[in-house]
């Protein structure tokens, strides 16, 4: 059987258990799962501190598109003045998303 040289801090009982495993005291099979992390409850996000990006309109009108409303989408695109997103001024972003989720 080969020889295994361990170096640590043996007072962890972590390493407690490692090395009763290799012992051979405690079966690998017999161990205890690890208890699952708690899951941190998430912060609901209001509309006021949404960011509003190019790209996160982008997703969202073309999710629209995908959806069977392109039309629509290239008339709200129009009423702001454009055929592009990326054509439109960075302080209506807000207006066109919300005018995109009248659409939905």
């Amino acid at each position: 059987m080969p020889t295994v040289t361990i170096t640590g801090n043996f007072d962890d009982p972590v390493m407690q258990k490692v090395l009763t495993c290799l012992e051979g005291k405690l079966p690998v099979s017999e161990k205890k799962p690890d208890k699952a992390p708690k899951e941190e409850p998430k912060e609901e996000v209001t509309d006021e501190e949404e960011s509003v990006d190019a790209a996160g309109i982008r997703a969202h009108l073309s999710a629209l598109v995908k959806s069977g409303k392109r039309a629509e989408v290239n008339k709200l695109l129009l009423s702001f003045g454009c055929t592009r997103l990326s054509d439109i001024e960075e302080e209506k972003l807000p207006a066109l998303l919300a005018a995109a989720r009248g659409l939905a």
